[in-house]
């Protein structure tokens, strides 16, 4: 089993005839003729964040860029003002955390635009870390539902996904993937819509027998409704205790993952931004009515209470 979603192409991965094909397959017609036309002028094959760097840079399609800028909000934020995000690299880790468990939560998802037809859509969330335990490492996988509206936030908000994570000397690693589902395959995800489930993948007391065999399913269903339908977001985060300009910090708090072209990323400033928390949204610094035009997904460390 694959402990991380590495081997799944998103949307903006595809050649441009391939991501066609797989629009179409959702009821995106309109956009599906653009990529088969684009495909076809082309001297050579082109994938579509390529192709969509250069010529598709429309608010609309928010959903083609194959990387994502991480900023953090810290969890001593008292106020009920918008709280400034920093870099993920820009804050001190706890090294307090080493040989801790902490519970990791979904705590905000906005879906600015992802393709479709109509403006509701259907989302398999896919979750991936590593327990690592007296010598032992364990591939951990959870997966979630969401059915969320375009330009709207999904309603959840401390949604746990691994309770009881023990935190390395190294740190903790999270992967996460987001798939687009057609309405022919919800009955995939019925199959996690489960109240057991709703309270995440409970890591203690360590050794249960059912970890591992949940853990395959949960992967093994993820990889069955990827290859049918249409990966949108991925990304990994690595959180350590070093101070590398490079690493993440892990530290109690809120880690915000904003889907945007790489080449984006030499201008992107946080401080452009800031978190209400009287609404949960991402806001301009100073025009708190003006959303962030970007798909996020953000996630939430804290200490757990299981030991």
């Amino acid at each position: 089993m694959n402990a991380n979603f590495e081997d799944f192409r998103v949307l903006g991965d595809l050649p441009l005839d391939q991501a066609a094909d797989k629009l179409r397959q959702l009821g995106a017609e309109d956009l599906a003729d653009e990529f088969e036309e684009a495909w076809l002028e082309q001297p050579e094959p082109v994938r579509v964040h390529t192709f969509a760097s250069r010529d598709f840079t429309r608010p609309d399609l928010a959903f083609l860029p194959t990387s994502h800028v991480v900023g953090y909000l810290d969890a001593d934020w008292a106020s009920r003002d918008p709280a400034p995000i920093k870099g993920f690299a820009d804050t001190e880790p706890d090294r307090s955390l080493i040989e801790e468990r902490i519970t990791v939560s979904l705590d905000g998802l906005r879906v600015a635009k992802y393709p479709g037809k109509g403006d509701l859509h259907h989302l398999l969330f896919g979750f991936a870390s590593q327990s690592v335990s007296q010598g032992r490492v364990d591939h951990l996988h959870f997966n979630a539902t969401y059915d969320v509206r375009e330009g709207e936030r999904a309603g959840v908000a401390g949604h746990p996904i691994f309770v009881g994570l023990k935190v390395s000397v190294e740190g903790v690693w999270l992967s996460c993937m987001t798939i687009e589902v057609q309405k022919k395959d919800l009955g995939f995800l019925k199959l996690l819509d489960s109240g057991l489930l709703r309270s995440g993948l409970q890591l203690v007391p360590e050794g249960q027998p059912a970890l591992a065999l949940y853990c395959d399913l949960s992967s093994n269903l993820t990889r069955a409704v990827a290859l049918r339908n249409l990966p949108i977001q991925k990304f990994d985060l690595g959180l350590d205790f070093s101070r590398k300009l490079t690493s993440g910090r892990l530290k109690e708090g809120s880690y915000i993952a904003v889907q945007v072209y790489e080449s984006d990323q030499a201008e992107w400033n946080w401080k452009k931004w800031a978190f209400n928390p009287n609404n949960g949204c991402i806001v301009r610094s100073g025009d708190f009515k003006e959303l962030i035009p970007h798909n996020y997904i953000i996630i939430g460390v804290q200490k757990s209470e299981s030991r």
